[in-house]
């Protein structure tokens, strides 16, 4: 009995994909074909009993989506190539089961990543650009140190991609709203005690961001 239920189910499974696949494979345009791929994706993401219409929106919301899913399958193919590199050089090793553990010099290599993004410089196109919805000028005054002259120069030229004018090598205007990650970034170079950062509200008082 219970052999005889089992297969009477997989009947009826079989017969509601059938369904399905049909009723995509009738929708579409005289002489148009449809890939398996889609026709699968859409047979599976579909509620049992779903209409014609909503199988075939199914199918054009897939198709839609083909040059992300194609995105998608390139950038996991270089993510695993990665994988497959770190392994190879000894920076990964396998546990099985598709996972994995750095290696003693994989925890090596990763402070020597860790300490040069601590001192990375971005760059400008790094930072959003977006007027301030409140049109409020913002003053940037700075006074940074002649060893940390790498730093005062790539400061400069952050200012100047934000569309900032220089009202004096270390005094700049503008009303460009400061990014977060620069502030962020500002912080992560030590540069926090060296940069003060105004605003310049609508009622004319002036108020310290940073």
């Amino acid at each position: 009995m219970k052999e005889k239920m089992n297969v009477k189910r997989t009947r009826k499974r079989k017969g509601e994909l059938t369904h399905k696949i049909l009723e995509i494979a009738t929708g579409v345009a005289a002489g148009a074909t449809i890939g398996v791929a889609e026709a699968f994706l859409a047979v599976v993401t579909s509620p049992y009993g779903s209409s014609r219409g909503y199988l075939e929106r199914r199918v054009s919301q897939i198709d839609k989506t083909r040059e992300e899913w194609i995105a998608w399958q390139s950038e996991k193919a270089r993510f695993y190539k990665l994988i497959h590199k770190l392994r190879k050089e000894g920076f990964l090793l396998s546990k099985g089961r598709g996972q994995f553990a750095a290696t003693p010099k994989g925890k090596m290599h990763w402070l020597k990543l860790q300490h040069r993004r601590a001192s990375a410089l971005p760059s400008p196109s790094t930072y959003s650009i977006s007027q301030d919805e409140q049109g409020e000028l913002k003053i940037v005054i700075f006074d940074i140190p002649e060893k940390e002259k790498r730093k005062r120069e790539w400061l400069r030229s952050i200012l100047r991609a934000l569309h900032f004018s220089m009202l004096q090598k270390s005094v700049w205007t503008g009303k460009t709203k400061i990014p977060e990650e620069l502030l962020e970034d500002i912080k992560r170079l030590h540069l926090i005690s060296y940069v003060e950062i105004f605003e310049i509200t609508r009622t004319g008082s002036l108020e310290k961001v940073v």
